[in-house]
């Protein structure tokens, strides 16, 4: 009765060790498969800590694993090597939105420090003509002898001769500026003369004159400021620029893509239409 009891415990002992042994090497096949590791009996027989010669005397165990070693020579290789491209993919899209959303932080901050710069540079184009006045002031101031100012009726017979009535506004402003200006500012309008019909010959001396102009400069300068304003209030109005100032004294605008150009650039890039520049008058 002994004998009997023991066998059938030996049995049951044998028969659990085999089915703990089933599952460690049903637990090694799935971690290799989730490894992506290659279905081998060496490989089964390592991870799963049982000898070969155990997986090739169990049947089921032994197909199980030839199945599964055709199968990853079949397909294994190709999956393995799309998982891998696609997680590489991934990453590297991952890495570029990265980059791109750093790129745009930058370029707003840029665009914003190109707006404060702008603002500045037009603030010291202010600053620069008040210097401008300032300096005109203190010569006037060092040399009295060039402060004695004009009678109208000294320049009388020369505006009239440059078909200039006189009207209280011009008489004014000759009546309080030194001789050698009013001389300068006439010589200015001769010139310009000279050149070609002035429109207004009395608007055109009365700019010279407040603005202290040299012979050869006013009619340049008067055509570009007219050009100018014409122009900027046509391209801000459609957004084409934003801001403008002088670099190194030539005319410079901001256009809308943050970019500083000379005037004569900004003018061929963006040209006004001639009919809205230009109405027909009835």
């Amino acid at each position: 009765m002994t004998a009997k009891r023991n066998t059938q415990g030996l049995t049951d002992s044998a028969q659990r060790k085999r089915q703990e042994t089933f599952k460690k090497v049903d637990k090694g096949i799935q971690q290799l498969i989730k490894n992506q590791h290659p279905i081998t009996f060496s490989a089964v027989a390592e991870v799963a800590g049982v000898s070969k010669a155990w997986l090739y005397k169990e049947a089921s165990v032994k197909q199980r694993i030839e199945q599964l070693r055709d199968q990853s020579r079949q397909t294994g290789p190709s999956q393995r090597r799309e998982s891998v491209s696609e997680k590489s993919l991934r990453g590297l899209n991952q890495t570029l939105r990265t980059r791109l959303q750093t790129v745009e932080a930058e370029n707003r901050e840029l665009r914003r420090q190109n707006e404060i710069f702008g603002g500045y540079l037009l603030r010291i184009r202010e600053l620069e003509k008040q210097v401008q006045h300032l300096e005109t002031e203190n010569q006037q101031l060092k040399h009295p002898e060039a402060g004695i100012t004009a009678n109208t009726q000294d320049y009388q017979h020369a505006l009239n001769a440059l078909g200039i009535t006189l009207n209280s506004t011009l008489r004014n402003l000759i009546s309080a500026t030194p001789n050698a200006i009013v001389d300068t500012a006439i010589q200015a309008l001769e010139d310009a003369l000279s050149r070609g019909p002035v429109s207004n010959p009395s608007g055109f001396l009365y700019a010279a004159i407040k603005d202290c102009w040299q012979p050869n400069e006013p009619l340049n300068k008067a055509t570009e400021l007219a050009t100018f304003n014409q122009w900027w209030r046509w391209a801000y109005d459609r957004g084409h620029v934003k801001a403008a100032t002088q670099i190194d004294g030539v005319q410079h605008v901001l256009t809308a893509d943050e970019e500083w150009l000379p005037l004569d650039t900004a003018l061929t890039r963006y040209p006004m239409d001639i009919a809205i520049a230009n109405p027909t008058r009835p």
